[in-house]
């Protein structure tokens, strides 16, 4: 009797499993991780970061019609965060005491004290002007090289004593450069319109082929055999694309909770998306492990998503719309910035935050303040 009531509940306890977890996606599942990698598990068990931050909000650019924008950040460490876009310069074609053109600024530098104002590299124009290009996305190697690409997929390589342009040949793009991620600065992917996904290595430009013209919001990878790309478009029919990226080619990703993906983030064995409707948490080696948390259940509302980053399972950011900010530490997902359908209009709640970065002890959320015009960064310091 004591061996079947054994039995019995392990009978039970099979189903309940089986019934805990569905596909997230049409990939062939492979041997399950151990427990302490399931992501049903994972975040039950570590140690959690805290939703209580500490902000300063910082402007740049004059208040006015003509707006200023940060479209991209990127902090390889507290006292080195750069970020790119436009910045409106007020004094911007007046000729100073030289004789020499102001210009607008396209990239902002922290050295963990202060933000400095950047042009940087210059295009000469038929007059002899420097010109300099909005950027689009901005990311730092270890290795002290910096990268940043403008819309039209021209790459601008600097350090402390060097520039360097590339411009993507003919035919190894289909749109305008929306994300980078690479690991080194001669091995790098660049995703964004019309499916447009670029790899530059050994000194040359590839088009990675993607079957799609939904533009590819963000791209992150852990190594050149797990990098990810996605997007969604609202132009009719809305649609959206996930990929995954191996060995230089890409392989489609859909399910019901992962049709698009237009924010990815990946840390371990666990990989993040937010596809419109809340986020999708899948195990990267066992497909079948997976779970999905609705933005209504921990918000009233959220606006759309740009972009998330983090340091770990236990400190996770999503930036986007309406001032939406939202912390995950591991066990809890919570709005910063909360706000419900009746005041998601007013003044308040009218920043758009393009991109974030984090580090163990700050967070950077950048974008755009719809009502002065400004460029904005929020840097908040975890308590």
């Amino acid at each position: 009797m004591k061996s079947s009531s054994h039995l019995l509940y392990a009978l039970l306890s099979a189903a309940l499993l089986l019934l805990a977890f569905q596909r997230c996606s049409d990939d062939t599942p492979t041997e399950p991780p151990p427990d302490d990698n399931d992501t049903t598990a994972v975040h039950q068990q570590q140690d959690t970061t805290s939703h209580d931050i500490t902000w300063e909000v910082f402007e740049f650019g004059p208040a006015g019609p003509n707006h200023s924008v940060i479209r991209d950040i990127y902090a390889l460490n507290d006292t080195c965060v750069w970020a790119v876009g436009e910045i409106v310069n007020e004094h911007a074609h007046e000729v100073d005491s030289l004789g020499r053109w102001d210009q607008h600024y396209n990239a902002v530098h922290w050295n963990g004290k202060e933000w400095t104002l950047h042009r940087i590299n210059a295009e000469k124009t038929w007059w002899g002007v420097p010109s300099y290009k909005a950027l689009f996305s901005v990311y730092l190697f270890e290795d002290g090289t910096n990268l940043a690409v403008d819309q039209v997929g021209q790459l601008q390589f600097w350090n402390h004593k060097d520039t360097l342009k590339k411009i993507t040949p003919q035919g190894t793009r289909r749109g305008s450069i929306y994300k980078i991620w690479g690991t080194s600065p001669d091995n790098i992917y660049l995703a964004g319109s019309n499916g447009s996904l670029t790899h530059y290595t050994n000194g040359q430009f590839r088009l990675i082929e993607t079957w799609t013209d939904v533009p590819l919001n963000d791209i992150y990878g852990l190594d050149d055999h797990r990098i990810w790309t996605g997007g969604y478009t609202n132009t009719p029919p809305a649609r959206g694309a996930f990929f995954r990226i191996k060995d230089g080619f890409s392989f489609p990703r859909w399910s019901p909770n992962l049709y698009g993906a237009s924010a990815i983030y990946a840390f371990g064995d666990s990989l993040y998306t937010f596809n419109g409707r809340g986020f999708c948490i899948r195990s990267i080696n066992d497909t079948s492990h997976w779970r999905y948390v609705e933005g209504e259940s921990f918000a009233d509302e959220i606006g759309w998503i740009e972009a998330m980053r983090g340091t770990g399972h236990n400190n996770i950011f999503a930036a986007g719309h309406f001032k939406t900010l939202i912390h995950y530490n591991g066990i809890s997902w919570r709005m910063l910035f909360p706000f419900t359908s009746a005041n998601k209009y007013t003044e308040e709640h009218r920043v758009v935050f393009y991109a974030v970065t984090v580090t163990e002890r700050n967070v950077y959320a950048a974008g755009v303040n719809n009502v002065s015009g400004q460029a904005v960064i929020y840097k908040g310091t975890l308590r």
